[in-house]
């Protein structure tokens, strides 16, 4: 049996792994490289293998980063397995890659490519043991997306674990991810394996606190956030804080703009209080009449506006998306305040004005930073130090651990970390097939 990475091998983006064993194989994940011209370039590269040669496809979530490639299969029969919930993001969401591909001189799929791979598509609930080619599988809730799912693989010769994007034991809408069952191979993310996350509730009262501030102020404030997921975590959790500390009046009065399509789309099905949330789940904490979604045409109105108010727009990374227009709107302006909250690749435009590179240039115009500019931790999705070993330390036996997803100094240290506590651990190679005896 042989896992080989295709992505996410010492960086955080384009999850694909092929798994070869006993003759079938399959991959898990096939998502986009996002990032810098570098990592974007990835995308354009001939897959390494023919897609008719796959047996079959799992898919552990939504994020673009490990679904926005599948559409490449275009030559692919078989069959793509995922959970009810991913599926429920995965479909608008793929619709909307294609469009946006459409746009551009060479594009790297087309809404045809989309409707090919959505018809290969087998709804499978958690928890529920499916079988294709001889291999048996499980998706496994992971407590980091809705619809998200740690992968329990077992073939003729071994048994696998997949980890996804693992999520935390303190999520404010998901349940805490799935104790892990015994494997001979655990293929583990390690987004933020040598960080301690400070708790989520903390870094939402600095949040609410710094919108409050900004509003008593008359200044307008962006949020660049990732459409799906994080655009409706950051609105509950602002509407769960003031309602537990009883500023439900104070935070009614400032105007709050959803302005991504995408990000739309989800809070609608988030809405409706899915399979995934945990026990303390309250759809209704999605709904405030101080919050407006916004149409087409009034997303350029906004930018128009004096009047202080919050923006929460995508791309997350301000790579595209509407929050380039309201970027070059508001970022040269001493009255506005732009808050990251998720993580920004290097060499993107997010992570250009963290870092407060003066000028900055979007869609060809060069805008000074006068803008106030905070960055608020303790917002991912992704499993810390902690959540990893309290997810480890709940299966009854880990054979080896192969570390993938995640940048190649933190996989250095975790490799070592593991080590130190005896375990078996490897680090996945980009294109280089991992031997299992």
């Amino acid at each position: 049996m042989t896992i080989t990475a295709y992505g996410a091998a010492n960086e955080v983006t384009g999850s694909q792994y092929l798994v070869e064993s006993d003759g079938v194989k399959f991959l898990v994940d096939l998502g986009l490289f996002q990032g810098n011209v570098r990592l974007e370039m990835k995308n354009r590269e001939p897959l390494p293998y023919h897609p008719s040669d796959l047996d079959f496809v799992l898919l552990t979530h939504a994020h673009i980063d490990h679904s926005g490639r599948l559409p490449l299969l275009k030559d692919f029969s078989g069959r793509v397995y995922m959970t009810h919930d991913t599926f429920r993001l995965v479909e608008p969401l793929l619709r909307d890659s294609a469009s946006i591909q459409e746009k551009s001189s060479s594009p790297l799929y087309s809404a045809a490519d989309v409707e090919h791979l959505l018809s290969r598509v087998v709804l499978v609930p958690f928890h529920q043991e499916q079988q294709d080619s001889g291999i048996r599988f499980r998706f496994l809730p992971n407590g980091h997306l809705m619809g998200s799912a740690f992968l329990h693989v077992e073939t003729p010769s071994k048994s696998l674990v997949f980890s996804g994007d693992l999520g935390r034991y303190d999520s404010m809408l998901y349940p805490d991810p799935t104790p892990m069952p015994a494997c001979d191979v655990l293929v583990s993310e390690t987004t933020y394996a040598t960080t301690t996350h400070r708790p989520v509730k903390e870094a939402f009262e600095e949040l609410f606190d710094l919108i409050q501030r900004c509003f008593e102020h008359d200044r307008t404030v962006l949020i660049p956030a990732f459409a799906v997921g994080r655009t409706s975590e950051i609105l509950y959790g602002l509407h769960l804080l003031a309602r537990e500390q009883k500023k439900l009046n104070e935070f009614y009065r400032i105007p709050i703009y959803v302005d991504s399509p995408l990000g739309i789309t989800g809070r609608e099905l988030y809405l409706r209080g899915y399979e995934t949330m945990n026990a303390t789940f309250d759809p209704q904490l999605l709904e405030m009449p101080n919050l407006t979604i916004v149409s087409g045409k009034e997303s350029y109105a906004l930018d128009r506006d004096p009047a202080p108010k919050v923006i929460i727009s995508s791309s997350g990374m301000v790579q595209g998306g509407h929050i380039i227009h309201h970027m070059r709107a508001y970022l040269a302006q001493r009255n506005a305040t732009i808050i990251f909250v998720g993580y920004q690749g290097e060499e993107t435009n997010g992570r250009k004005i963290q870092n407060k590179e003066d000028p900055i240039i979007l869609d060809r115009e060069r805008l000074k930073i006068r803008a106030k500019v905070f960055t608020i931790d303790g917002f991912s999705g992704h499993a810390d130090r902690e959540d990893l070993r309290l997810w480890m330390e709940s299966s009854p036996r880990i054979g080896e651990v192969f570390l993938t997803h995640g940048e190649e100094d933190t996989i250095a240290n975790y490799y070592d970390e593991l080590r130190s506590r005896g375990m078996n651990v490897r680090v996945l190679q980009e294109a280089i097939p991992a031997e299992i005896q």
